[in-house]
């Protein structure tokens, strides 16, 4: 069964709009950063940016087609119906969701998040739900599960934020499954940093950590070192990891 990683992704953010095609460095956007970086895992099988069908999205369109990254389109509100609609061509497969606003996650720990998958025979697989008990960091988001299991959150859970935010019932109660999350792997606790992209202040220390760092290449750890030798805890550190999912 192939791993098929699904990018969501728009321009029509309320907090901070079209920050996904912002440049970080060398000329590198947001988008490029991140497609490089997910490029390098050795399990994904495929890549695609998920897009809302709206013309307010259209540049987004234009953007990735420019640079030859596969894409499909879907509900711009209902992501649970986009992500179905991305996957059509699939009977089946395994998802690895990653969100366009995580330039920085990282592809050892992508791979790492399928074999525990794969291995355990899981349900759902991640790395930072539930976020406040996660030793990872905000925006290194990482969640595996199965078309299947998307099929099954869509006829099971009707509610709006549902359907935003799909993968809520498979941590927080509400669907009992096989489940792990990834934390117990790693050598250190880094849930102090914050390289999500959020607000200005984020594209900052983003900004700042590829002064220092090639973005392309640094993993976590050398990510947060940076973090914390620059001190930019005080840039975006008054933002909580929860922020918009109300």
């Amino acid at each position: 069964m192939k791993n098929i990683c699904l990018v969501q992704a728009r321009l029509g953010s309320k907090r901070y709009p079209q920050k996904i095609i912002k440049e970080i460095t060398n000329e590198l956007t947001v988008l490029d950063i991140l497609f490089k970086r997910l490029s390098k895992s050795l399990l994904i099988d495929e890549i695609i940016f998920c897009i809302p069908n709206s013309s307010s999205d259209d540049k987004l369109a234009a953007f990735l087609d420019k640079r030859n990254i596969n894409f499909k389109r879907g509900h711009p509100e209902n992501l649970m119906d986009r992500y179905i609609t991305s996957l059509k061509d699939f009977n089946d497969c395994n998802i690895i969701r990653v969100t366009s606003d995580c330039p920085l996650v990282d592809p050892f720990w992508i791979d790492k998040s399928i074999q525990t998958f794969l291995e355990k025979k899981l349900t759902y697989c991640s790395n930072y739900t539930p976020a406040n008990l996660s030793k990872f960091c905000n925006g290194s988001d990482i969640e595996v599960f199965s078309k299947k299991t998307l099929l099954d959150l869509d006829r099971k859970f009707t509610e709006k934020k549902d359907k935003e935010h799909v993968t809520f019932p498979l941590w927080d109660g509400r669907l009992k499954v096989k489940s792990f999350n990834i934390s117990c792997f790693l050598k250190e606790n880094i849930s102090d940093i914050r390289i999500t992209l959020d607000y200005p202040e984020d594209l900052d220390v983003l900004k700042k950590l590829g002064n220092n760092l090639n973005l392309l290449e640094a993993n976590l750890y050398q990510i947060a070192n940076e973090y914390r030798m620059q001190d930019l805890k005080n840039i975006n550190g008054m933002h909580t990891f929860n922020e918009g999912w109300i």
